[in-house]
């Protein structure tokens, strides 16, 4: 065997060992995952009385993560549901109103945006404790799906160095290397994605509490008191600063909340969230003005067009009070859900029955076809307030009093 033969064994050999102890890993973590019993009749041939038999036994079924009870909503009741309801529309209503006042009367202003910290502040101490408590159960699948990702890479980095190993003619040539791992890649493809999802737990908004969730997360693995006081001290601190907010903002005006008033997401996030959306718009604008020529043998086109544009801070303050620092991958699907509920093309094909008078003096009926293009459209606002609850609805209005911080 030679001494490139044996090296390739060597490292097919370590990449082989590597994947075992991912493989044990992920074991490990399936089996602390909650599971429930799950009875399966089985059949089996009893010797004795030389007939076949069924016997039931209890196996072991993994709980899905999104079906897991810590990540499903809580459950409220018709009266609760509608309580919250009003109470929601209500306290929205109100700020609303003393937004409306705030231009005329800064200290009003100043007052009314250190209520609203204080009011999120306070809240934030509950949540904190169950996204904590959550992010801890979720572990075990979190786990489960880092090592599975792994032991995929690792057979993928196994078969190709047995392509290598079985093909030497591919060493020295680049492009069928390239070629190779490409194959191999696409062949694993799949089973990563699956992987990576396995591992996902229910999508959250980019809120304060879930970044502060993770930012402690460590602490709370090692000591789980550390939930309780956390949840007290929390309460503590936020109060001081909701205290210390109001004082600078007597003196500085807005700038006790400018972590509040600002645009959280990178300058490249907000440039390409804003640039679909144009897109889109623009988009929509050419199919309208190109109507007669893709729908084209018709006698006549009626247009009946809606309004067409939008505010980019009001798309950039709700996407920040709801997904916090987001990232464009992210949030794109939730660009376009907007944009679809924002506008509404139709092509409405007609036909009248029209007459006229031939050569002879008599009337002819004939048919006379119409296309009518309709845009049906709402503002960007009447979107997206339904898909905010109370706090991200009062921190939008503070974006966009601030404009999030930008000037253009």
């Amino acid at each position: 065997m030679s001494d490139k033969t044996e090296k390739q064994e060597k490292k097919i050999s370590n990449l082989e060992q590597q994947r075992d102890k991912y493989i044990k890993q992920r074991d490990k973590a399936r089996n602390k995952q909650p599971s429930k019993k799950k009875k399966v009749r089985g059949r089996y041939f009893d010797e004795n009385k030389n007939k076949p038999k069924s016997k039931i036994r209890f196996d072991k079924d993994p709980i899905p993560i999104n079906e897991a009870k810590w990540n499903q909503p809580k459950k409220q009741s018709l009266p609760a549901k509608g309580v919250t309801a009003v109470t929601t529309a209500g306290v929205n209503k109100l700020h609303t109103k003393v937004y409306e006042a705030e231009h005329d009367n800064v200290g009003t202003e100043t007052a009314h945006r250190a209520e609203l910290v204080g009011e999120s502040a306070y809240r934030g101490g509950s949540k904190l404790i169950h996204e904590a408590n959550r992010h801890i159960k979720n572990s075990p699948y979190r786990k489960a799906a880092k090592f599975e990702t792994k032991s995929i890479k690792t057979n993928m980095k196994i078969d190709y160095q047995k392509a290598l190993k079985d093909n030497p003619k591919m060493k020295s040539n680049p492009l069928s290397r390239f070629m190779q791992k490409q194959k191999i890649k696409r062949n694993y493809a799949d089973a990563m994605r699956k992987a990576k999802k396995s591992g996902e737990t229910v999508k959250k908004t980019g809120s304060v509490v879930t970044k502060v969730t993770q930012a402690v997360t460590n602490t709370i693995r090692r000591n789980p008191m550390f939930i309780l006081t956390a949840g007290i001290l929390l309460i503590i601190i936020l109060a001081i600063m909701s205290l210390f907010t109001t004082c600078m903002s007597i003196f500085a005006g807005s700038g006790g909340v400018m972590g509040a008033a600002s645009y959280t997401a990178s300058d490249e996030d907000i440039d390409k969230a804003e640039r679909l959306y144009t897109e889109l718009e623009t988009d929509l604008r050419l199919e309208i003005s190109n109507a007669e020529t893709t729908h084209a043998g018709y006698d006549e086109y009626r247009y009946s067009i809606g309004g067409i544009g939008h505010d980019p801070h009001e798309l950039i303050a709700f996407l920040t009070a709801v997904y916090g620092d987001f990232k464009y991958d992210d949030i794109e699907s939730v660009l376009r859900e907007l944009f679809a509920g924002q506008y509404n093309l139709e092509f409405i094909p007609e036909t009248e029955i029209r007459t006229e008078t031939d050569d002879n003096g008599n009337e002819v009926e004939y048919e006379w076809y119409v296309l009518n293009i309709r845009l049906t459209s709402v503002s960007l606002m009447e979107i997206i307030l339904p898909r905010m609850n109370s706090d991200q609805t009062k921190h939008f209005f503070i974006l966009m009093q601030t404009n999030g911080g930008r000037q253009f």
